[in-house]
């Protein structure tokens, strides 16, 4: 698999990044510049989850750039499929910690999930 592009939209300092890639690439700059980044961003591409994360992927509202509201990393392959991966800050409100909002569902749909004893 090789990758031909990565995008980075909102993603920690990257505002809009778009890295065009061949068969050896290197990233260097400045401190703070965002080059660990680029790395973090292929690992949560691939996997869900960086070193930002938990094992699960809880955290990832981290990655988000200040003051937006979604990230999205996507890479487009040498055979041109396209993988994308986005993440959404939810609103905080009074009492939801930023989870997402609570739905309420029909007890018959949960009844074959109850455990019994």
């Amino acid at each position: 698999m090789k990758i031909r592009t990565l995008t980075l939209k909102n993603f920690r300092s990257h505002q809009e990044t778009v890295l065009k890639l061949d068969r050896f690439n290197f990233i260097r700059g400045p401190n703070g510049r965002g080059k660990s980044s680029v790395q973090m961003a292929l690992e949560y591409l691939f996997t869900g989850r960086c070193e930002l994360t938990d094992a699960a992927g809880r955290g990832a509202e981290a990655l988000i750039r200040a003051r937006e509201k979604e990230l999205e990393i996507s890479a487009t392959l040498g055979d041109g499929d396209t993988i994308c991966r986005r993440r959404r800050r939810w609103p905080r409100r009074a009492g939801n910690r930023g989870a997402p909002p609570f739905r309420s569902v029909d007890s018959k749909l949960l009844a074959p999930l109850q455990i019994s004893r």
